[in-house]
């Protein structure tokens, strides 16, 4: 008989997407991967329902925040769920892994930011979910009009876009000094305690790791991958690549190249699972 050779692909809905109520935690490595390990769970239940032969491996890749997701994930599995999955392989991509240090950076620099809603966006998210900075009041984070206007904005149904046009291109210029100031001085200020649980550089992978990133990124520094290869490759054991995409691509450029070459970089990797079709039922 013929044989069947694919892939199975598993996209998880984070919370606060799709159908889930209540505001996205946004770039929180727990709640990313903890919906990442359930997609897993879910797939493989239905696969098993479906008479869908699946070997054992397991490559996990992301682009932007799904980079944070993947590292996130690949952390899980390794550390709480080896006896249901193995990581073969992952391949986080333009992620920001050090998002308390290097990505924190070209936020508060000073400088325009191409995309200056992912300050209020971490902020509302972390704010959700940790109570010594939901202590902060709105008017104690943001000056007006910003502390009134983002939580309209920030209802689910404004796009990235919408909300940067009402944004100055200077992301801290939205801050409250009274917020702003003890942040930028206090390495134990509550919005820095939040930022580094969130880090994902410190940790010794068993399955290779691959960075992929652009130069030209000015949304997520490409150093977020520099820094993240470099810390685990001081680790022993751990097997940690790098790969420049391109040198002046930037963000939203980066993304398709990257994940086409993940996929066949995946493909080289996998080995063929063959199921004849006599023993598969139709989907």
């Amino acid at each position: 008989a013929a044989s069947i050779i694919g892939s199975v692909v598993a996209l998880p809905d984070y919370l606060g997407l799709g159908d889930s109520p209540g505001l996205h935690p946004y770039i929180h490595a727990e709640t990313e991967a903890s919906a990442s390990l359930d997609m897993l769970w879910a797939t493989r239940e239905f696969c098993e329902n479906h008479n869908i032969i699946l070997n054992d491996d397991l490559f996990i890749f992301g682009y932007s925040q799904g980079g944070h997701s993947t590292m996130a994930l690949h952390k899980l599995i390794e550390e709480e769920a080896s006896n249901e999955f193995t990581v073969k392989h992952s391949i986080p991509m333009s992620g920001p892994y050090d998002v308390s240090g290097v990505q924190t950076e070209i936020l508060i620099d000073g400088d325009d930011y191409p995309s200056p809603f992912y300050l209020p966006y971490v902020l509302f998210s972390y704010k959700s979910i940790y109570p010594e900075l939901n202590e902060y009041s709105l008017e104690e984070m943001f000056i007006s009009p910003f502390d009134s206007l983002l939580p309209i904005y920030f209802d689910g149904y404004h796009s990235s876009g919408q909300i940067n046009g009402i944004l100055p291109s200077n992301p801290i210029e939205i801050l409250n000094p009274n917020f702003l100031n003890p942040f930028l001085s206090d390495s134990l200020h509550p919005f820095r305690i939040a930022l580094a649980k969130n880090d994902l550089i410190d940790w010794l992978p068993q399955a290779p790791i691959n960075f992929y990133y652009c130069n030209g990124d000015e949304h997520v520094t490409y150093l977020n991958s520099i820094v993240a290869s470099e810390e685990m490759s001081n680790m022993e054991e751990a097997i940690i690549e790098t790969t420049q995409i391109d040198p002046n691509y930037d963000h939203n450029e980066c993304a398709q190249p990257s994940i086409t070459q993940a996929i066949l970089s995946f493909l080289t990797k996998a080995e063929a699972c063959n199921t004849s079709i006599s023993e598969s039922t139709s989907i």
